[in-house]
């Protein structure tokens, strides 16, 4: 009789399935809770700490709509004196 190995998926165990749902469902925006219950956990903070992160293009993406904001807010009027889009502390 053969030792019983560790189920594998294509590339990678089983388990590593359910980061990659987390991952792909927060990525598509779903809703905190609703990841929490499709892995089954009893806490959000768990689900959105260890199973999800954020792909390489998603961060690349969210920095481009920045750049793109910062580029429209050049085009607008210059009557600020330069502080447009700036935060200033009261």
């Amino acid at each position: 009789m053969r030792p019983c190995r560790r189920p594998q998926g294509p590339q990678g165990p089983l388990h590593d399935l359910r980061h990659t749902c987390a991952s792909l469902l927060h990525e598509q925006g779903a809703d905190a809770r609703m990841i929490m219950e499709v892995l089954g956990h009893s806490s959000i903070r768990v689900t959105m700490d260890i199973y999800t992160f954020v792909r390489l293009d998603s961060q690349r993406s969210a920095f481009d709509r920045v750049g793109d904001a910062l580029r429209a807010d050049d085009n607008g009027p210059h009557d600020d004196n330069g502080m447009s889009g700036v935060l200033v502390a009261d």
